[in-house]
């Protein structure tokens, strides 16, 4: 059959709630040469609609061209959509869906509806980063320091280097520690940070003449003993940046992101300074006596400060308890420590341990608890771990033998093993015992059992524990043994 086609006439609708016969209709467009994209039939709104139960609509909305229906129409499916709800909606006898009068239709065709569609996806992916945002930010307000720098300072810690050993750069080596899987070595110029793999995530640059380097859960203090600067960082961010006006004398950090500093005082000989977790709030305390050492609580509330005075040619030393927790600092306590010079403070755990020249002393940061450790000849002390202590001592000052002791916060011995020879280091972790002896570091089992030995370099050599086993710095290159058999 042959099919002719005929002019398209316009024609207008007269009554906008009667069905059209009308199989194929076309909506005038800007661009008629664009092709019509094939749409879906789905429920729209309140109201559904297939395609053979569509009203007509208004007179109003626009003409609608007639074309040919001899012509084989070419099938395309519309979708419908609201300008406003309608009021009502209801069913007629023949199953065909009735809106109220006077309702507009709009046509959005296929390719419209999916990109309205997308930028709804759009705007609701953008409102729910948007309250994310500001929950965290209520949370960050809310929260200690160490908990959101610790999830901060892991994420930075992910970058894969190219193993150990690794050389270090920045002048001469001062000193070691490790933190959570981080390595931070301090040198006369700078502070590097490495992690497990080798790679430098961080450097500090401090050009400080007597350099100092303390670490909490999740900051790094550095401060010039005897200069005026000080500052504090986590793995992310520059806390502060600090010059006090007095010199600076030592200085603590808790886990909460306080900062405790003895300086030299106005008015006496020194004096207490105790910076918030944001450097913007700072309380003194004054003392009559030359304060030495300083430790924190690790909630940052309550601190200690040892002083040491002479009467009557005997020296002794008083170790002042104080809370820090308020805007002013109070004294809530006082030790004294008849013929035994406190040179150190340190916080193991929830305590306190003082090191004199031949006693170790642990105690609660509120004075209770009291305990000491006399030790012939001691050598060393290291507080690497946060709940255990080794000491080093000569017995009987035979510098041939060395004695190891390995104790909880409250000086209660978990490992005591003697071994020939002088020892420079030692550090301890779950897992075992490290110690440099002659340039070699020998590694011991929880049992006291000498695991393994390694010839390690000769300047500026350092040891901390780390991980499962020791890391070592010798001759600027950092290096990684873990505790385990020889094999």
């Amino acid at each position: 059959m042959e099919y002719k086609r005929k002019k398209v006439e316009k024609i207008k609708i007269e009554n906008p709630n009667k069905r059209s016969n009308l199989k194929n209709v076309q909506v005038r467009r800007s661009k008629p040469e664009r092709l019509v994209k094939k749409a879906r039939t789905e429920p729209v709104g309140d109201v559904g609609f297939d395609v053979d139960d569509i009203p007509m609509a208004p007179q109003n909305s626009g003409e609608i061209k007639q074309t040919n229906l001899n012509t084989p129409p070419k099938h395309r499916d519309i979708r419908f959509g609201l300008n406003k709800k309608p009021t009502s909606a209801k069913t007629n006898q023949s199953g065909v869906n009735e809106v109220k009068r006077g309702v507009e239709f709009k046509v959005v065709l296929g390719g419209k509806w999916e990109q309205l569609k997308e930028r709804k996806k759009t705007l609701a992916f953008s409102a729910i980063a948007i309250v994310s945002a500001f929950v965290l930010f209520i949370v960050a307000l809310a929260t200690p320091a160490s908990l959101l720098e610790l999830t901060q300072n892991n994420f930075t810690s992910w970058s894969r280097g190219d193993g150990m050993p690794v050389k270090v750069s920045g002048g001469r080596a001062l000193g070691m520690k490790s933190r959570n899987g981080t390595i931070f070595v301090l040198t006369d110029t700078r502070v590097s940070a490495f992690n497990s793999s080798g790679k430098q995530i961080q450097i500090i640059n401090h050009g400080y003449s007597n350099p100092e380097l303390y670490i909490s859960d999740s900051r790094t203090l550095v401060y010039d003993r005897g200069g005026a600067k000080l500052r504090v960082d986590t793995l992310n961010t520059n806390i502060a940046n600090k010059t006090l006006s007095q010199k600076i004398i030592t200085a603590s950090l808790s886990d909460n992101g306080k900062v405790g500093v003895i300086t030299e005082g106005d008015k006496s000989p020194t004096q207490l300074v105790v910076a918030d977790k944001t450097f913007t709030e700072f309380s003194a305390w004054v003392c009559s006596d030359r304060l030495t050492a300083v430790a924190m609580s690790r909630n940052g509330k309550k601190a200690a400060v040892s002083a040491v005075v002479s009467e009557a040619g005997i020296f002794k030393s008083a170790v002042y308890l104080l809370d820090i927790s308020g805007k002013t600092i109070s004294q809530i306590g006082m030790l004294e420590f008849s013929g035994i010079p406190i040179v150190t403070l340190e916080t193991v755990g929830n305590r306190c341990v003082a090191i004199g020249t031949d006693t170790v002393i642990s105690f609660d940061f509120n004075g209770g608890n009291r305990i000491e450790k006399k030790v012939d000849y001691l050598k060393t002390v290291n507080f690497e771990s946060k709940n255990r202590v080794i000491i080093t001592n000569n017995p009987s000052n035979n510098v041939q033998q060395t004695q190891i002791v390995l104790t909880d916060k409250k000086l209660t011995e978990k490992l005591n093993i003697t071994i020939g020879g002088n020892i420079d280091y030692a550090c301890a972790s779950d897992d075992g015992i490290a110690v440099i002896s002659n340039h070699t570091l020998i590694t011991y089992n929880k049992a006291g059992e000498e695991i393994s030995r390694q010839t390690i370099g000769y300047e500026g050599t350092y040891l901390t524990s780390y991980l499962d086993g020791a890391a070592v710095l010798a001759d600027m290159q950092l290096d990684y043994y873990k505790y385990r058999e020889d094999t």
